[in-house]
């Protein structure tokens, strides 16, 4: 068995439009994302984090769940919402972000969230709610 990776950060719904105009809702952060890609890859992840008690945080739960990601840690938030984010392309093809949810829930991390650290245990960071 492989040694778990915390990885803490935001959960974020990346909001991609379509032709017809629709904006598809679909699970990012690049916390979120290096869970998943661990586990997909065979290791044993797991989150931390703060999403909204709101259908994109129940998105983020069900998709990393199902992804295989450990999600004791990933708490939801009464009080604040999910962070989401509407994506463009310009013609280039360079994303550009426009945040839509201030402040989120992922901003909103306690010390009371976090495991207790368990022997060759990694925590990996990276999150602009740092």
């Amino acid at each position: 068995m492989s040694a778990k990776v915390w990885v803490l950060g935001d959960a974020v719904v990346d909001l991609l439009p379509e032709s017809d105009g629709r904006l598809l809702p679909c699970p990012g952060g690049a916390p979120a994302n290096v869970a998943v890609g661990i586990a997909k890859l065979g290791g044993t992840s797991g989150f931390i984090g703060r999403v909204g008690d709101d259908p994109f945080g129940a998105l983020m739960q069900r998709t990393l769940l199902t992804e295989g990601v450990d999600i004791t840690y990933l708490k939801q938030d009464e009080w604040h919402r999910t962070s989401t984010v509407l994506v463009d392309l310009n013609d280039q093809g360079e994303r550009s972000f426009t945040f839509m949810v201030r402040p989120s829930a992922d901003l909103f991390l306690e010390t009371t969230d976090l495991p207790c650290w368990r022997h060759g245990e990694w925590l990996h960071l990276c999150s602009i709610a740092l």
